[in-house]
């Protein structure tokens, strides 16, 4: 599985809407729109999941 099918999967899950993404290479980055209250669960559980 990409990473990025990986982060669209876990933003799905715990309804984090991703506004944009660039993926050329290593970092990815991502702008989203979420309460502050989703953030760090689903940083933690993407973290975890790309180990």
């Amino acid at each position: 599985m990409s990473e990025v099918h990986l982060l669209k999967q876990i933003a799905a899950d715990n309804n984090v809407k991703m506004m944009e993404m660039e993926s050329d290479k290593d970092p990815i980055h991502l702008l989203i729109a979420c309460t502050h209250n989703t953030l760090f669960p689903v940083k933690n559980k993407s973290e975890k999941e790309m180990k």
